[in-house]
């Protein structure tokens, strides 16, 4: 099912996610959590967190 609404990237925002995942994945090398691999621990990370910063129907997790 694809989103009901477009968000438009800007370069700001777009730099600003970056540097989000960019400190989340350092945090999980300094964490090495065994139970998840690091891919898993970012697709968690944006599910929980990241995701419900938009309405309902505007992200996808791809």
């Amino acid at each position: 099912m694809a989103p009901r609404k477009k968000f438009e990237w800007t370069e700001e925002t777009r730099s600003l996610l970056c540097e989000v995942v960019k400190i989340r994945m350092d945090l999980y090398e300094s964490v090495r959590s065994r139970t998840q691999s690091p891919e898993e621990y970012l697709r968690s990370f944006l599910d929980a967190e990241i995701r419900p910063l938009w309405p309902q129907g505007w992200m996808q997790t791809r």
